[in-house]
């Protein structure tokens, strides 16, 4: 019989006739397996891995390449096991199911990944991923693999360690996208690999290495895992040196997008805790400190509407500013936005900022080169819009003119309406998205119209704006009823045309 022949091979025999089933099944895309090589794959693949690993871990610390490449084998065949799965799910099912009750198979799988000549081979951290995600369905087989990996990372050397790293990365961002998320046991160990990431990235920065504590602070953010005070004392030492998280396009964009995360976007700031606080107004601080030494510049000036002028140097990435931008009012919103020389500094930075990237300089007011530079980006304009507003009511009860960057709430609302030719289709796309916050800041900026009125009026006759505006709106509350009426809007309606109604109210034409 075929099965009986296989048990009289070596292992590495064994394990390349393995290779061979695997790869033939893979070409053709379907599970057309006789009994027997289903056996293989069920009894004698596990057992096959287990022996390999146990010679593997007999010579440790450094096994044989030949060793180490019959590891490799055996994992590469597992994996493509593991990718079989998605094509036939009753077989997937069964054989992983087979498998998870297999103390050979998961004991030997848990000594692979405390296996560092294997492990740290670039090939096999993607390959073990993709198998610790295949088989751990369920919450404790998830918590085990993540708690061998903390194991072995501790373990390694300081030149080893963000090679290492990788695979915890990696486990932890697949494991937030199939909603395995570790149990509260691994917080102290994943605080403690924190810990040790920036202690190194302190003794060497290089971009290889920063870009991986990046990645792995992200990963451990979004698991939801760590208490967000706790998350932001073990990492602010690195995170608030904002200068070196400029020194390469890929590090920015990795350290702002983690910053954004980090930072809550508030509607009441009195609701953050201390520490949240705290962080934002010392990386409000780094930024204001690092803009203007980081961020390079075209050549050339650049005014807003008669204000001072920048000089400027050489472009970076569009949406890198516009996360910084909205990283510097985002600080600001949840710190002290009664102090007049933080909205003042945040202002110059994002002149800075903008001359940057301006494609045609010209003498033009803050608010619409602002606008004109968000407008490809829905959701971060609409933050912007949200987060000038939300600074705008907050400094209003202590500052004399509450104009944030130069303009106010109102001139934000027409300028974008304007730039939109008052076509209600826009908004009420943005209305039933979830894709930005358009409802939130709508709603907050007709609270704020209500108790501001006569600026509003003022505003509208200024830009001559008020029978547009009144038009859209009705346009805009029709095509919601209409909506509605059949089922189609995606939530209740009525609070957001209460609303609509108080705008109407407001803007009357004449």
């Amino acid at each position: 019989m075929f099965c009986q022949k296989l048990t009289m091979l070596t292992a590495e025999k064994l394990e390349l006739l393995h290779s061979a089933i695997f790869e033939n099944i893979l070409e053709r895309n379907r599970f057309c397996l006789s009994d027997e090589v289903i056996n293989i794959i069920e009894e004698l693949l596990p057992k096959s891995i287990a022996n390999v690993v146990a010679l593997a871990k007999s010579e440790q610390p450094d096994p044989s390449w030949n060793l180490i490449s019959l590891c490799l084998l055996h994992l590469s065949c597992l994996q493509n096991v593991c990718q079989s799965f998605s094509t036939q799910e009753i077989y997937k099912v069964q054989l992983r199911d087979k498998w998870l009750r297999s103390e050979i198979l998961i004991d030997a799988l848990f000594d692979l990944v405390l296996l560092k000549s294997l492990v740290l081979q670039n090939t096999a951290i993607v390959t073990i991923t993709k198998v610790v995600n295949a088989l751990s369905t369920a919450s404790h087989v998830y918590q085990e693999w993540v708690d061998k990996i903390c194991h072995f990372i501790s373990a390694c050397g300081d030149d080893e360690f963000f090679t290492a790293v990788e695979i915890m990365t990696n486990v932890l961002t697949s494991g937030q996208k199939e909603g395995k998320i570790p149990i509260n046991e691994m917080s102290t160990k994943l605080i403690h690999l924190i810990q040790k990431s920036a202690l190194l990235i302190q003794k060497d920065c290089s971009d290889v290495n920063f870009a991986a504590y990046l990645d792995l602070l992200h990963a451990i953010f979004a698991s939801n895992e760590i208490p967000e005070d706790t998350f932001i004392t073990s990492s602010e030492s690195v995170l608030l040196n904002f200068s070196n998280a400029c020194k390469h396009s890929v590090i920015t964009t990795k350290y702002l997008k983690l910053v954004k995360h980090i930072l809550p976007l508030s509607t009441n700031a009195r609701a953050r805790s201390s520490c949240v606080k705290k962080f934002a107004a010392e990386l409000f601080s780094a930024m204001v400190a690092g803009i203007p030494k980081s961020v390079q510049h075209k050549p050339g000036e650049h005014g807003f509407g008669g204000a001072k002028k920048v000089e400027a140097k050489q472009s970076c990435s569009s949406p890198d500013v516009m996360l910084m931008v909205n990283i510097l009012l985002k600080c600001i919103a949840l710190t002290d936005c009664g102090n007049s020389l933080v909205p003042e500094k945040a202002t110059i930075c994002i002149k800075i900022l903008l001359c940057a990237n301006s494609k045609n300089p010209q003498q033009s007011s803050l608010e619409n080169e602002l606008l004109e530079f968000y407008f490809e980006q829905d959701d971060l304009l609409i933050e912007f819009l949200l987060l000038h507003l939300l600074i705008s009511t907050s400094s209003a009860k202590t500052l004399e003119k509450p104009a944030f960057c130069g303009f106010s709430p109102h001139q934000a609302f027409l300028s974008l309406v304007q730039r939109l030719a008052f076509d209600n289709s826009i908004l009420l796309d943005w209305l039933t998205s979830e894709e930005t916050q358009f409802l939130l800041y709508f709603i907050k900026y007709i609270k704020y119209c209500h108790k501001t009125q006569n600026d509003l009026l003022a505003e509208c006759k200024r830009c001559n704006a008020t029978s547009s505006l009144n038009e859209m709106l009705i346009k805009l509350k029709k095509s919601i009823e209409r909506l509605s009426a059949t089922n189609l809007f995606p939530y209740s309606a009525k609070p957001l045309l209460r609303n609509i109604d108080l705008f109407l109210a407001i803007v009357k034409p004449v």
